[in-house]
């Protein structure tokens, strides 16, 4: 018999990755999301650190993947999909405190330098797009109108762990000219049926860009 050769592992190109327990949240929505999607051959899952832990974002880089989608929680009602994120971050742990801090972060908020994710569009209607630059023809666009479905474009990311790792992500991003796109999404930390249903699905989506 002749001997098979072994093929070569496809190249990575996706990362999907996820938040674990923090403080007093044992259950992390976004983990179990996470865990209920079944990803393809050439996508790998990460389990991301609820601190100011640059070297755990910026390791799955290092494979240099296609895309790198993260899900997040927030204490807000509704899925969003991050714009924006702010070079800043707040340690502190104690409830009082943060609040204090947050309260004085939004003024200085207005004055932190913003840093773009360059693939998320400024309107309503959320498209994919992969442009093939011989034929300049699509070879794949998934449109899906956010407002109806529940999920809302979003241009604060929020002041803690959630902001810091989008941007220091997408900041690797933009000093190495990685090829890598970012998708942040955010998920409510008390989200609905309905709303880990269209979780899971937006997910699925995004595991289906070509390219």
């Amino acid at each position: 018999m002749r001997k098979v050769k072994n093929q070569k592992k496809s190249r990575l190109r996706f990362v999907l990755a996820a938040f674990g327990p923090y403080l007093d949240v044992e259950r992390n929505i976004s983990q179990e999301i996470v865990s209920q999607v079944q990803v393809p051959h050439d996508a790998k899952k990460v389990l991301l650190p609820v601190g100011y832990n640059k070297q755990a974002f910026l390791r799955p880089l290092k494979k240099n993947p296609r895309y790198y989608i993260i899900l997040g929680s927030w204490q807000g009602s509704y899925l969003k999909i991050e714009r924006y994120a702010k070079n800043n971050m707040i340690i502190l742990t104690n409830p009082f405190w943060r609040a204090c801090i947050q309260a004085l972060t939004q003024v200085l908020w207005l004055f932190k330098k913003n840093i773009r994710v360059k693939n998320i569009p400024d309107k309503k209607h959320f498209t994919f797009r992969k442009i093939n630059e011989k034929t300049n023809r699509d070879q794949l666009t998934i449109s899906l109108p956010l407002k109806k479905e529940g999920i809302f474009l979003s241009d604060h990311a929020g002041y803690f762990v959630c902001n810091y790792a989008m941007w220091t992500i997408q900041e690797q991003i933009n000093k190495k000219k990685l090829r890598t796109k970012l998708f942040f999404v955010h998920i409510p930390e008390k989200a609905t049926k309905k709303q880990e249903k269209l979780t899971i699905a937006f997910l699925k989506h995004l595991l289906r860009i070509e390219g």
